[in-house]
């Protein structure tokens, strides 16, 4: 059985035949394996790293709420973590600080979903979501706007137009 997206036919993982034994659960109903990813997760079932064949990974630190904290990737040996901070009781952080907790960059939530990304260098990204809160199109500060994704009932991209 190739498990497809019934609107485009795609597997969720492009390039890959997900077969039976391409999706692999443990006994709490978490996806261990997927293609060519293996997942980990804690006592709680919460994501803790996605593992690539190739050796890239991900992985996340969450703080005492449930909200993540820090994502570390390495990939071809280089490691890099980012952290985020929040000024709220949501779940969106307010700030990304670099390894050494400066701050790299923060975020405004505007009506409407719409998020202002500004940067310490002074530039800023406007993200502009649909209904769902998936991120549809994005525009820089002189209002370039990049092209729009549209995506299927069940979140995957169709792809740019």
């Amino acid at each position: 059985m190739t498990v497809t997206n019934p609107v485009t036919g795609a597997t969720p993982v492009t390039g890959t035949n997900l077969g039976v034994s391409s999706l692999v659960y443990d006994k709490r109903g978490n996806t261990t394996k997927l293609a060519d990813q293996t997942l980990t997760y804690d006592g709680a079932d919460r994501h803790l790293t996605t593992t690539m064949a190739t050796g890239t990974s991900v992985s996340y630190v969450r703080d005492g709420t449930d909200r993540i904290v820090a994502r570390q990737s390495t990939e071809t040996g280089v490691t890099t973590t980012v952290r985020y901070g929040f000024s709220g009781s949501g779940d969106a952080s307010d700030v990304v600080l670099t390894t050494d907790n400066r701050i790299s960059s923060y975020q405004r939530a505007l009506p409407g979903g719409i998020v202002q990304a500004l940067s310490v260098d002074g530039t800023s990204t406007w993200s502009y979501p649909n209904i769902h809160g998936d991120v549809m199109f994005t525009a820089n500060g002189a209002g370039a706007r990049s092209d729009i994704t549209l995506y299927d009932p069940f979140g995957q991209p169709l792809g740019a137009s």
